[in-house]
């Protein structure tokens, strides 16, 4: 899936872009995960980030509610928040957002950002607006129909998942996984080892993989394991995420 740090490093360098005199509030999870969304924000921030981060809250995974927290960074009247958590504390931190009548400008990390998984159930007008970034493509996108890749996706979920959720986004990750692990080993060639395929996944790059949408990258390098160069920000509408055109 896209690099955390990288998808916050994208959301500081929009943020001076389109919001430069906005004031930045985050709440993440205190751990690896939430950690790196912070300094990726603070990466894409730059030298504006100790003037602009004005207040930040972490949580621990065991922790009822993030309540107190969204209490604290609405109080200070930040204009954009970034949430770095996973589906339950955004669910929460939307719902007593929206409780407290604080509307701030929302970036919702990718694990979360799911219309039906996350944004329904703390009621999809608390999300709207929020921006996410992605690589996948939706199968319940009206874009996607006809698609090819999405109706072979859903050819193999009938046959080998049938009681799986085809709209569900994470399906279509592990999906995708599947297939760039299925090219690594093709490009890793007939006689695999160790060595072979560690050549193969350090000196990847494939022309198309089911799933991705297009103009998305796919590469790594000896020094660069992160397979995606450039993810595609998208905003929720409402009702679903859509690829954003103010991009660089």
């Amino acid at each position: 899936i896209p690099n955390y740090e990288q998808e916050a490093r994208i959301y500081g360098k929009y943020i001076l872009d389109h919001l430069p005199a906005s004031k930045v509030a985050v709440l993440y999870q205190a751990d690896d995960y939430g950690r790196s969304y912070l300094d990726g924000l603070k990466s894409g921030l730059g030298t504006k980030a100790g003037d602009m981060i004005v207040a930040t809250q972490s949580f621990q995974v065991a922790d009822p509610t993030v309540d107190s927290q969204i209490l604290n960074l609405a109080a200070s009247k930040a204009d954009v928040l970034l949430i770095a958590a996973t589906s339950k504390q955004t669910i929460q931190a939307l719902k007593k957002a929206s409780e407290v009548k604080w509307r701030p400008q929302l970036f919702i990390a990718y694990p979360a950002a799911s219309p039906e998984r996350t944004y329904a159930l703390a009621g999809k007008e608390t999300a709207k607006d929020a921006i996410s970034v992605t690589v996948f493509k939706d199968p319940e996108d009206p874009d996607t129909i006809g698609d090819t890749d999405i109706k072979e996706y859903f050819s193999f979920m009938k046959k080998y998942y049938p009681d799986g959720n085809k709209n569900e986004t994470l399906n279509v990750v592990a999906y995708v996984e599947a297939g760039i692990m299925t090219e690594m080993l093709k490009q890793a060639g007939p006689n695999l080892t160790s060595d072979s395929f560690l050549k193969a996944m350090s000196h990847f790059t494939a022309e198309h993989i089911p799933g991705l949408r297009k103009g998305v990258m796919v590469r790594t390098s000896p020094d660069n394991y992160n397979l995606y160069p450039r993810p595609l920000m998208m905003r929720f509408d409402g009702a679903r995420n859509v690829i954003m055109k103010e991009q660089k």
